[in-house]
């Protein structure tokens, strides 16, 4: 009678998950928590966003344009997602791959949640307003010129001169107080806000740019096969 159990009991568990790695490891037990909290997070945002703005156009058309707009990334992920992977640091990338996706969550949620934030009025709510606004703006220059794709004209003004070994706050502190100058001395207005930006920015991003720069794919083989063709 047990003999005849045992192949039962085997078809039986060939039918459930085996828990067995999730009861042993907790590192294993992390991972799937983390993949579990970003696969919903993931669906969450695929809802929210079609629904946002159609809750704020009441058009169907802006919807489908939304999801028109997403189709382009991922057809061009699918054709070269490969051969960037290949060429840059997979560490990286995948924090990348990460970050970013949850900056656009971060931007749905306050979005969603502008209603319930105070009008700035108070100087506590200003400053806290000014400082997310540098270190944003810091974090948005970081990565973008860390993708390596090319920096904008001021900002490539600013790699120029850090390319010739000037540490990066400088050249751009150095930047901002002209601009500011030439700013006043054509009539512009400045306050703190100015002059905390013009000083902040460029620390910011010295800190912030190796941490998120993509690494350059390294050099391959000579076609020879040899050391400069000898």
């Amino acid at each position: 009678m047990g003999a005849r159990a045992e192949p039962s009991q085997r078809r039986t568990r060939r039918l459930f998950i085996d828990l067995t790695p999730l009861r042993r490891s907790r590192d294993f037990r992390f991972l799937i928590f983390g993949e579990l909290v970003s696969v919903l997070g993931t669906q969450l945002t695929t809802v929210a966003v079609p629904y946002q703005v159609y809750r704020l156009t009441h058009s169907s058309l802006d919807v489908g344009l939304v999801s028109l707009a997403q189709l382009f990334p991922l057809i061009a992920g699918s054709l070269l997602g490969g051969s960037v992977v290949d060429a840059m640091d997979r560490r990286r990338l995948l924090m990348a791959a990460q970050v970013l996706p949850a900056l656009c969550s971060v931007g749905l949620a306050v979005n969603a949640a502008l209603a319930l934030i105070p009008a700035p009025g108070p100087m506590a709510t200003r400053a806290g307003f000014l400082a997310a606004g540098i270190g944003l703006n810091a974090l948005a220059t970081a990565l973008y010129i860390g993708a390596r794709l090319g920096p904008g004209p001021r900002d490539g003004l600013m790699t120029g001169l850090a390319a010739r070994g000037h540490p990066i706050r400088v050249v751009r502190t150095g930047i901002e107080i002209t601009v500011l100058l030439a700013g006043i001395a054509l009539g512009g207005t400045a306050g703190i806000g100015t002059l905390a930006y013009a000083l902040a920015i460029g620390p910011l991003v010295q800190w912030l740019l190796p941490r998120l720069t993509v690494l350059a794919p390294p050099a391959g083989p000579c076609p020879s096969g040899k050391d400069g063709g000898r």
